[in-house]
């Protein structure tokens, strides 16, 4: 383990998402320095009122992908974490406009590798999908399998995949031809609560995916899922942990059934934020007295 906390400040892109303002809170909490950039000028002066510290200075940058548009964010920047991401939801119409996901996405990540190569920063890390580990011909998934990406696709989730993969195979291209050191995190369906100010805990679209198989177990086919802040630690633990650089970490802590994941949700990922949606029958009542008794409070701890 390196230390690293002496060093220079951590640059955080999509500070203002579901996952990055949990790293920007686990951040500041270990007593870094954050530089977070966001695209509107909203979204910095609500990052600015959750987390009121001289220690986080926000950069309004409304695309990544500009000529040298991250150049005053990554002065002074030991480390980069790469979380900005455009996600599609359930309503996402399909389009034929590969400018809007998968370029988009491919130049985003490029404009990192190469602002993290011009400021000698020490470590990248990026926000990766354990989608982009969708081999369909491969019996497990692990960090050689890779999704093969269709671009001539114009479904929205096909799309959006895509992009992942050809993102983060760029970012691997560049990370051996700038010298610049990379690890991905790909976790599966993340679930947790919000912690920016006024934002509802139920807007986040993978805590919608897990809310509706809860609420309709006919749809209830997901594959795994991981606490929001559990990803945080494990972006923590990229920049902190030498023997996790070039690795492509496969991040996912729970895989259950529709009735357990009602409990579990209820108990440590939404709480009683969601009570008024969700009702259960006595059943899941009794097993959700069971998990409270005996989870209350934990946040899972292991990593596959």
């Amino acid at each position: 383990m390196t230390s690293t906390r002496g060093k220079g400040a951590v640059l955080t892109t999509g500070a203002n998402g579901f996952v990055g303002s949990h790293i920007v809170s686990l951040l500041l909490s270990r007593g870094y320095k954050v530089h977070a950039t966001v695209r509107r000028q909203e979204a910095a002066d609500q990052l600015a009122n959750t987390f009121p510290s001289d220690r986080l200075r926000v950069f309004v940058i409304p695309e990544l992908t500009e000529a040298n548009a991250l150049d005053e964010a990554c002065y002074d920047c030991s480390f980069l974490i790469h979380v900005a991401s455009t996600v599609p939801t359930k309503n996402s119409t399909p389009g034929n406009d590969r400018s809007i996901s998968i370029d988009a996405t491919v130049g985003s990540v490029e404009a990192i590798m190469l602002a993290a190569a011009k400021f000698d920063c020490q470590k990248v890390v990026v926000t990766s999908s354990m989608s982009t580990h969708l081999d369909a011909k491969a019996t497990f998934l692990d960090e050689t399998t890779w999704y093969a990406p269709d671009v001539s696709s114009t479904k929205p989730f096909i799309q959006y995949m895509s992009a992942k993969v050809l993102a983060e195979q760029r970012a691997w291209e560049l990370s051996s031809s700038l010298g610049v050191p990379l690890t991905t995190i790909a976790p599966v369906y993340i679930g947790g609560p919000t912690i920016l100010a006024g934002q509802d805990p139920k807007a986040p679209i993978s805590n919608q995916d897990l809310l509706c198989c809860i609420q309709d177990e006919a749809k209830s086919k997901i594959p795994g899922w991981i606490d929001v802040r559990t990803v945080a630690r494990l972006h923590l633990l990229a920049l902190e942990a030498d023997q996790m650089v070039g690795r492509r970490v496969l991040a996912c802590t729970h895989n259950t059934g529709v009735v357990k994941m009602d409990c579990l949700l209820m108990n440590k990922l939404l709480a009683n934020e969601t009570a008024d949606v969700i009702e259960f029958d006595q059943t899941k009542r009794d097993l959700l007295d069971q998990i409270r008794r005996f989870s209350s409070g934990r946040v899972s701890r292991s990593v596959v």
